[in-house]
This record gives structure tokens, sequence and C-alpha cells, in this order.
């Protein structure tokens, strides 16, 4: 068995510890030595070889050398082989540390999507509920004037003061309960889109530019309601004083005057003047002819 790197000899003719390398230990004659029975055992630790020769003491305690120079290396092993072992443990649980908030920072993503989502319904349906008020202020608005007309058109037929009077009263009451019917309405719609974008997490200057719009539209009807009322008792209250005022002859004109205001009415008051003057023509041809 040639050795292959240092070598330590011990004992024989080599009484003190020497490391030598393989040319010298060849050169001194240890491995013809070897063929007498002077070297009893030759151990292999690392890249180094411990030779022991025929001399018991310095074997003992080369052989004592070799068992602790084993313990160290062996040692040195374990500690190497536990390092390595902390630092793979270390890196698991780094590696864990990161999978987990890259899985916590998508949820926080997933979560803040899903929360703009909501805003964004929440803003549009108060948009929505704004629009349909503002839609149904509008139809208000119409009733009340054709409430009106209709309130006019019975105050201006009636000849009776008792019954004017009757007719107010019911046509107020009425234009009053379409104001305050409006009124509600636009008050609640009101609320309701300005509790929707004071809830809306994510309100944005639109969403809160058009809750402003349905608010002032809701109050602009309701005012347009209220004056439609007052135009309706104004003119129910200037229609009775007229009622008082006038005699029952020029009365019964302005009602005559009145229904002729529509355009069948007066088409028809045209063909009663012109089947008048055919009637005086055809009476004047006779009366010439008879003469």
């Amino acid at each position: 068995m040639s050795p292959s790197g240092p070598v330590l000899v011990f004992g024989g003719r080599h009484s003190s510890l020497k490391v030598l390398k393989v040319p010298q230990f060849v050169e001194e004659g240890c491995l013809s030595a070897h063929e007498g029975g002077d070297i009893r055992a030759v151990c292999a630790l690392g890249s180094s070889h411990f030779i022991s020769c025929a001399d018991d003491a310095v074997a003992a305690a080369a052989a004592a050398a070799i068992a602790a120079a084993a313990a160290v290396v062996a040692t040195a092993a374990a500690a190497v082989a536990a390092a390595a072992v902390a630092a793979t443990a270390a890196a698991a649980v780094a590696t864990a540390a990161a999978v987990a908030a890259a899985i916590a920072a998508a949820a926080a993503a997933v979560a803040a999507a899903a929360i703009a989502a909501a805003a964004a319904a929440v803003a549009a349906a108060a948009i929505a509920a704004a629009a349909a008020a503002i839609a149904v202020a509008a139809a208000a608005t119409a009733a009340a004037a054709a409430a009106t007309a209709a309130a006019a058109a019975v105050i201006a037929a009636a000849t009776d003061a008792a019954a004017i009077a009757a007719a107010h009263v019911a046509v107020t009451g009425a234009a009053a309960a379409i104001a305050a019917a409006v009124a509600a309405s636009a008050t609640a719609a009101a609320a309701a889109a300005t509790a929707a974008a004071i809830a809306t997490p994510a309100a944005t200057p639109t969403t809160t530019a058009a809750a402003a719009a349905a608010a002032a539209a809701a109050a602009a009807a309701a005012a347009a309601a209220a004056a439609v009322s007052f135009q309706i008792s104004s003119r129910g209250a200037l229609l009775l004083q007229q009622q008082h005022r006038i005699p029952a002859v020029q009365q019964q004109q302005l009602l005559l005057l009145l229904l002729l205001r529509t355009p069948h009415r007066l088409h028809a008051g045209h063909q009663h003047q012109q089947q008048e003057k055919q009637q005086q023509q055809q009476q004047q041809q006779q009366q010439h002819v008879h003469s």
C-alpha cells in the first residue's frame, strides 16, 4: 500500500514524529521495512496516512493520536452537518414566510378590488335612484300642470259661487297633496343619494357631484310643485273675487267666450255665423223677388 499524501511516521528507525512526503518516505526505507514486519499498521485518515512501527509505546501513542484526530474530524463533520441542517431549516422558514407574505398580498389585492367594485355598484345604484326620483318629480309636475288646467276649466265653467268655492277647495287640496308627495319624494331621494355618497368607501368626485346634482334636481322639482300649488290657489282666489264682482249677464258672456276658446267651439261658431248669413241672404233674395 503506497501513501498518496503526507505521511506521519511513528517509532522504529524514526523515533520522533515526522511528516514526510511520499518520496522521502520511500527513500528512507519505511516501505522496505514493511516487508520485514517493522510497520504494524497503515491507517488512512483524510489525505494523511498514519503508520505505526515496531515500537509498542510509539505505536500506542500513534493509535491514541489517530483516535483523537478521528474524534476531532468527526466532531467537525457533525458541526458542519448541524450547521447545514440549521441553514436548510432557516432557508425553509424564510421561504415559507415569503410564500405566506405573497399569499397575503394577493388576498389584500383581491379584497381591495372587491371593495372598489362594491363602491362602484353603490354609486351606480345611488345615481339610478336619483334619476328615478327626478323622473317621478317630473311626472308629478306634469300632473300638477294638468290639474291646474283642469281647475281653471272647472272654475271658469262654474256659475254658482258655492260650486266655485267647492271646486277651488278640492283643487287646492289636490294640489297641496301633489306638492307634498313631490316634496317627500324629492327629500327621500336626496337623503338616499347623500347617504349612499357618504357610505361609499371609495367615493370619487364624480359620484359626489352626481349625488349633489340629484339633490339639486329634487329640490327644483319640489319648488316647481310648490309654485304650481300657489298658482292654483291664487287663480282660484282671483276667480272667486271676480265671481262676486262681475254681474250675472257678464258672467254668462265670459263663460261663452271661455267655451268658444277651443278650436272645436270656434269652428262650430263660425259655421253657425255662416248659416245665419246664408239665411239672411236667402230672405233678402226672396223679398227682392216678391217686390
